[in-house]
């Protein structure tokens, strides 16, 4: 099923107005011909964020049902309240400007034929299979410079544990010095491959500084844990940092490796 189909399910709002007008909350109910019924909400970030959204969901349908709302609700923000005066005790690099961008360099690297095949390990660093090559959603952006183009692909569980078994082997075969003993996540290992094969395909020069940006649950993170039922935005961005060529010339285990420590240092 596409994307689009389901776009009408979704309660959408036109933000033409001032903020302060905007809701914070949207519901919609959906009835269907085969007396099927569809629930969707859209939720305002600064109110709350995914898991308050989740866990309003699933007490709602708690509530009609007779049973017991099992996991209280807490609502207090002076728990995540900042400071008076701010005291920041590190220094947050993931509110800083984005490292400028370098002069691209041709490269001498060999670079892999667009018509080839397209399938084997070696080629999953830049390529996963030819299904990949032709997008479900191409959609353009006039926002800055130039246009960006988005696309929507399909990974499929094979190319996923294709990419996983290269990650935690150390990927040897590709000349890794030493096998790996950690055992990465499919989050890390797919966003550290799609970190490096967009420093690959936007051409960057060895030495351009990239910043990835990475949001994080900061419910189990908090000293002490904040309970699961807490109603806010706990999500906190990290962002790892890494030269554009260590990251094309080591193998994935590199990428997957800096996602994986800026996760660990912020708490798991």
């Amino acid at each position: 099923m596409e994307l689009k189909t389901l776009l009408p399910l979704v309660p959408h709002f036109h933000y033409t107005g001032d903020i302060t007008s905007d809701p914070l909350l949207l519901l919609q109910m959906t009835r269907f011909k085969c007396a099927g019924v569809s629930v969707s909400m859209g939720l305002d970030h600064y109110v709350a964020d995914g898991m308050t959204a989740m866990h309003f969901i699933i007490m709602w349908c708690r509530m009609p049902r007779g049973l017991d709302l099992n996991i209280p609700s807490l609502i207090d923000r002076t728990i995540l309240r900042a400071r008076d005066p701010p005291t920041p005790t590190f220094e947050q690099i993931e509110y800083h400007l984005p490292p400028s961008l370098k002069t691209p360099q041709q490269t001498t690297k060999p670079q892999k034929d667009p018509n080839g095949p397209t399938t084997t390990i070696k080629d999953i660093d830049y390529q996963i299979s030819p299904s990949l090559e032709t997008p479900q959603e191409t959609t353009k952006s006039h926002v800055g410079p130039g246009n960006t183009t988005v696309a929507m692909f399909k990974i499929t569980r094979d190319q996923l544990n294709i990419l996983k078994a290269k990650a935690n082997s150390g990927d040897k075969e590709e000349g890794g010095k030493t096998g790996n003993t950690i055992s990465y996540s499919s989050y890390e290992v797919l966003t550290g491959h799609l970190w490096r094969i967009s420093c690959k395909a936007r051409g960057f020069p060895d030495d351009q500084e990239t910043k990835l940006h990475i949001y994080i649950d900061g419910r189990s993170r908090m000293h002490p844990p904040l309970p699961s039922g807490y109603v806010g935005n706990v999500i906190f961005p990290v962002t790892p940092i890494a030269l554009s060529g260590d990251l094309i010339d080591n193998t994935l285990t590199y990428a997957a490796g800096k996602i994986h420590d800026v996760r660990l240092d912020s708490g798991g």
